[in-house]
């Protein structure tokens, strides 16, 4: 009996006009996979992590790095390639029976969910069907081509269901359907990296001081200017506060962004490495420090610690304290002066200035490996040593951001800012020309130059570069790579303005809110912020 041969209607997948096999533009193969949004659960392996299905296997991985299992109220844009080698494909099912997979998605605004689909079925019996929280929204039989297909869909979290459902006899063709390059909508604005990002800052470059007292080096906690700071060096937000790895207090401080109000989060204020709950806890020489879903994460001499904000518990999260660049798990791992830290959501990504490496860690059971990097550099200047991985010489690697889909690092040696593909791990150079300089440059980012650039953010359309050594704030274009100099005299001070009227004594960290830049000024001991 073929009892799914009037099952529909409107076949609504069946878009024969749309997107043949010929079409390049069409066919997956010849496109990146574009996941987005904010993945709750699989039903399948994600990151090598077993997940179980919600009825019969399907045969593949549904795409690598589809979500961020452990970032279930983040919502990110993630770019994987090769598409043709990992789509997702129905099982080896007998007849009568059925193929299954779904997934729960957590959608942030009113949008489509869209995606690739391929079947090679008997036609009119044995079908592929879409559904949106177990209600059918359509469905696709015969011998269809690589297919482009979008169903509206509401905020909120759903569950996508895809089943492949055999009849009771006969086969044709390869008797399977596939699906590839799932979307689904994303909001313009979402934490990643310890940023906020999706949308362009629009900057009026005016330059103000949110905390901190200018030229004056101490501890204080208080509102605004009145409170202090030592050589504070790294800065990262949830969007309602700022916290800042308070480097020569030995501390870890938050600031709310509203009022100006410093406290302390954590640190005695005396250089150790002891655990424990707010000033209990010790901190060797607190450098780098992204946020990611209520935590801390700070790099401290040759550790990785991590914060719980709401209680200000203090743990050592990866890192023996002995300096080397051994991998494993935790305290067993190795870093030589890990200084810059961001996270995708999945793992943190550390620079390890003196291994001249990014170390990966995975959040979920803090697997240390090298991500990139040789482990030495002989460049100084010169053409960039680009290439993938662990192949690749990274010069005394500082900051670093991401914006989900690849890592932007700075380079203090050589003076430039490198790209680092997450899916693929290829490394490539987008500005400076490995020489000291200062020049901007409208159209290449590889002949502008940089002087020592140190921290790094990104809105998702822009870097934002604290270029230290120029005493200025250097504005990179994505897409075009080009370079400019968004405020900033380029002599050391610390006199407010508003763009080249503005000045800065070596500033260091730097994140943004979604809607201003907020910049440590190390040499001033002062936090600034640019609107």
């Amino acid at each position: 009996m073929h009892y799914l041969k009037n099952l529909f209607v409107l076949l609504t997948l069946v878009l024969y006009g749309c997107g043949g096999g010929g079409d390049p533009a069409q066919d997956p193969s010849k496109n990146p996979i574009v996941v987005a949004g904010s993945l709750i659960n699989s039903s399948t392996s994600v990151n090598n992590v077993q997940i179980p299905m919600y009825g019969n296997a399907w045969s593949e991985t549904i795409e690598n790095r589809i979500g961020h299992l452990d970032s279930w109220n983040q919502n990110y844009d993630l770019t994987i390639i090769e598409p043709s080698e990992r789509p997702k494909k129905s099982g080896n099912i007998s007849d009568s029976e059925v193929a299954e997979t779904s997934v729960i998605v957590n959608i942030p605004v009113d949008g489509e969910v869209n995606f690739y689909f391929k079947v090679d079925s008997e036609e009119n019996y044995d079908y592929l069907i879409f559904y949106i929280d177990g209600i059918v929204q359509g469905g696709a039989s015969g011998s269809i081509p690589w297919t482009l297909t979008a169903f509206p869909i509401t905020a909120g979290i759903h569950t996508l269901r895809w089943e492949y459902i055999k009849d009771e006899s006969n086969s044709y063709g390869e008797d399977s359907a596939w699906i590839d390059q799932v979307k689904i909508p994303t909001s313009t604005a979402m934490q990643m990296g310890g940023a906020i990002i999706g949308t362009p800052l629009n900057l009026t470059t005016t330059v103000s001081t949110l905390a901190g007292s200018a030229g004056v080096s101490g501890f204080n906690d208080d509102i605004g200017t009145t409170a202090l700071f030592s050589l504070p060096s790294r800065i990262t937000t949830d969007g309602t506060n700022l916290y800042v790895a308070d480097s020569d207090n030995y501390k870890i401080r938050q600031i709310v962004i509203a009022t100006g109000e410093v406290t302390t989060l954590a640190g005695s204020g005396t250089p150790g490495s002891s655990d424990g709950i707010g000033a209990l806890a010790e901190f060797t020489y607190p450098e780098g420090i992204t946020f990611f879903e209520g935590n801390l994460y700070v790099t401290d001499f040759r550790v990785i610690r991590k914060i719980v904000i709401a209680t200000g518990e203090v743990t050592t999260f990866a890192g023996s304290g002995i300096e080397g660049s051994a991998n494993g798990f935790g305290v067993t791992a190795e870093f030589s002066r890990p200084i810059g830290i961001t996270n995708d959501g999945i793992s943190l990504y550390v620079t390890d200035f003196k291994n001249e490496q990014i170390r990966k860690i995975v959040i979920t059971n803090a697997e240390v490996s090298t991500f990139a990097g040789v482990g030495g550099c002989a460049l100084t200047i010169g053409p960039p040593d680009d290439g993938w991985g662990t192949y690749v010489e990274l010069c005394n690697p500082w900051g670093i951001t991401t914006d989900g889909t690849y890592l932007y690092v700075t380079e203090q040696r050589t003076n430039r800012i490198r790209k680092i593909n997450i899916a693929t791990q290829q490394v490539t150079t987008i500005a400076g020309t490995g020489y000291v300089g200062s020049d901007d440059n409208a159209l290449l980012g590889t002949q502008a130059s940089f002087d020592g650039p140190a921290g790094i953010t990104t809105d998702g359309t822009y870097l934002y570069v604290a270029d230290s050594g120029n005493h200025n704030i250097r504005k990179v274009d994505i897409a075009t790579t080009a370079v400019s100099t968004l405020v900033g005299t380029g002599v050391a001070g610390s006199v407010n303005g508003v763009g080249a009227t503005a000045s800065f004594n070596s500033p260091r960290g730097i994140t943004t809110d979604g809607s201003s830049l907020y910049i440590l000024d190390y040499g001033s001991h002062i936090i600034r912020k640019i609107q």
